[in-house]
């Protein structure tokens, strides 16, 4: 996907950082204004449009726990605990029916530089539940590989589960950024889409990648040992809607090998 940001933005605690630096390298084009009172300048970006803080990237630290149990939406439903992990906030894929854009108070695209914190907490929580199967996630507050070829956060999640026996990674997305992954070990990482119908892509999830390609990219990803899910997330009805998720079904079919 291209990305046309125009705006960047860091906290002075996170000039230094790795992936603050790899960011700044991705975009040249951009200059950094460097910002030394955080609260001020988040009660501004609350303020700012959708449409510019979908252009505006905020690079700074995260304070609390980034593993957090998955929110359940209500008691009525039953609870699979899975758990989230918002290293990212917002994202630059422009689905019409996002719940992002109602849900968050910050419009901007903020990536959260200091991921060495959630290692540290995936195995904190791995030691302390050593019985159980934990399984993790990216996909709640962002899209998981929308920006990351140019941070490598997921790179760094991957290289970690490989170590944590009880820990299953999954990650979620409607873009075919997986080439920066297949080079790593694939063991209990879940490689997932969301996908509708083509129609259903080309007008309401923007620059998102085609179902097509996402298939694709599933296909290649199953070829090297990742694990594989599909979200019908969500499921649309509109005039057609039966012929248009057979024809998905039968592409599905093509692409993922059921196994």
């Amino acid at each position: 996907m291209k990305y046309k940001f125009t705006g960047m933005y860091i906290d002075e605690a996170a000039v230094e950082d790795e992936i603050t630096l790899r960011l700044i390298d991705s975009f040249p084009h951009l200059t950094p204004v460097i910002i030394r009172n955080k609260e001020k300048f988040q009660e501004q970006l609350s303020r700012f449009s959708l449409t510019r803080g979908k252009h505006t990237l905020w690079i700074t630290h995260f304070k609390g726990k980034f593993l957090k149990p998955c929110p359940g939406t209500a008691p009525s439903y039953r609870c699979c605990n899975y758990l989230v992990i918002n290293e990212t906030i917002n994202c630059p894929i422009d689905c019409s029916y996002c719940i992002l854009q109602g849900y968050l108070n910050n419009p901007a695209i903020t990536v959260y530089s200091n991921y060495q914190n959630i290692l540290t907490e995936m195995e904190d929580l791995s030691r302390m539940n050593p019985g159980r199967i934990l399984r993790v996630g990216t996909g709640e507050l962002t899209d998981s590989l929308a920006l990351d070829p140019l941070t490598g956060i997921s790179e760094k999640l991957v290289q970690k589960t490989q170590a944590i026996p009880n820990v299953i990674l999954e990650l979620k997305s409607k873009t075919d950024h997986i080439d920066h992954l297949l080079h790593l070990p694939a063991e209990r990482v879940v490689l997932s889409w969301s996908v509708n119908p083509e129609e259903v892509v080309q007008s309401e999830e923007h620059k998102s990648a085609p179902v097509l390609k996402r298939l694709k990219a599933a296909q290649k990803a199953g070829k090297k040992g990742f694990l594989i899910a599909l979200h019908f997330d969500p499921l649309l009805y509109f005039f057609g809607w039966e012929t248009a998720y057979k024809n998905l079904l039968r592409q599905i079919g093509e692409f993922v090998d059921p196994a």
